[in-house]
């Protein structure tokens, strides 16, 4: 988050599981099995969310049921929640957004669905769902309705394959009702002129720096140098790969985002002139 803040990112995406798992130092299971513990941020970690403008949650469910560190049985999964709930509850006020349980392949929609319902009433107000395409069109169409913010899933994980082929007409549903669309985990550069996301998110910037990789931001465009694969015994600096990585994507996402907003504004300036034509035109 330092990185980000420094180099002038308004937007941020967290992970309740990395929380959790950076304060706790017990094993999944013990954690699970055990009481729970107070699960208010830290004074300085409050500090960093009030400078972003936007402050999006991720359970990180999907990371903490397909780890693998541990065995975790499914019906172990509701502690979990349970945590999730009582996190969002401790640190109200310094989050905008968050997102449900996105566990689509393992569970049926009813447990998603309830949940759904018990994080909402832990926040306070409603979260972002995440759609999965075996939710299907119709429940698509239903939730752009009833949430103002939502978001696709399995866009890393391959469910949904040549999303370009799909994202334009799911989106204009969604902006037809008035709500945002959020592309989990989406980081394909050279489609986002394309695909008009709301936003998105994406982890590679940090872990280029574990596989030695530096981004570049340059004329619109995001390049790599790879100059090896970072280890305890390696003389590149994963801190330092970080901060320069952060700086160059931070970079890019104003740029996308500069580029969508001048869209928007032709687009607008557009109606506004047909509108105007249609107006002063004889009968």
């Amino acid at each position: 988050m330092e990185a980000a803040l420094k180099h002038n990112c308004e937007n941020v995406l967290i992970s309740y599981n990395s929380f959790r798992c950076s304060k706790d130092k017990r094993s999944y299971y013990d954690i699970l099995s055990g009481d729970d513990k107070k699960t208010e941020l830290d004074k300085k970690t409050k500090g960093f969310l009030k400078k972003f403008k936007n402050v999006m949650v991720d359970s990180g469910a999907f990371s903490f049921m397909s780890g693998t560190e541990t065995k975790i049985r499914k019906k172990d999964i509701q502690k979990f929640v349970e945590g999730y709930g009582k996190w969002l509850k401790d640190n109200k006020g310094y989050y905008d957004y968050f997102e449900e349980m996105d566990l689509d392949f393992l569970f049926p929609m009813d447990v998603i669905e309830g949940w759904r319902k018990f994080l909402e009433e832990c926040a306070g107000k409603k979260c972002i769902p995440v759609w999965h395409i075996n939710r299907g069109l119709d429940y698509w169409g239903q939730m752009v309705k009833d949430y103002d913010y939502v978001a696709v899933g399995g866009l890393v994980t391959g469910e949904i394959t040549e999303m370009e082929k799909y994202a334009h007409f799911l989106i204009d549903i969604a902006h037809k009702n008035n709500c945002e669309v959020h592309g989990l985990g989406y980081t394909k550069t050279r489609l986002l002129k394309f695909i008009p996301w709301d936003s998105v998110d994406s982890s590679t910037w940090i872990f280029g720096g574990k596989r030695g990789t530096f981004f570049l931001f340059n004329k619109g465009k995001i390049t790599t140098l790879k100059l090896g694969t970072f280890d305890k015994s390696s003389d590149i600096d994963y801190i330092k790969f970080a901060e320069i990585n952060a700086q160059s994507w931070c970079a890019y996402a104003r740029y996308i985002e500069n580029y969508w907003n001048r869209q928007r504004e032709e687009q607008d300036a557009t109606f506004k002139m047909l509108k105007n034509y249609t107006d002063i035109a004889p009968a």
